[in-house]
């Protein structure tokens, strides 16, 4: 009479990958980088949901999108400015922060 030594190694079932943790889920990420821009860059390059073409490209979206806003804002700054003083706003008003 032989007995069955059970099952071995190679008859296991496979097992079922880890879940993706939520900080690394593809909506979480992008909510990131609408909310926080360049600070979310770290989610995207650990995200296993993005190919290394794909963080590399929205790294580089980020990081143009950042640039011209950050060109843009001291021009709006000035035309705010401009306004203030066109429609007689006391100083105080404008005096930076």
């Amino acid at each position: 009479m032989t007995r069955n030594p059970g099952p071995s190694s190679d008859d296991s079932p496979p097992s079922a990958p880890a879940p993706t943790p939520w900080h690394l889920r593809p909506a979480v990420i992008w909510m990131a980088i609408l909310l926080t821009g360049p600070l979310a860059i770290p989610l995207v390059w650990r995200s296993p949901a993005f190919t290394r073409m794909a963080r590399i490209a929205i790294i580089l979206g980020v990081g143009v999108i950042t640039v011209l806003l950050l060109g843009i804002i001291p021009q709006y700054a000035q035309d705010a400015k401009e306004l203030l003083i066109g429609a007689g706003a006391p100083l105080s008003l404008m005096r930076p922060f």
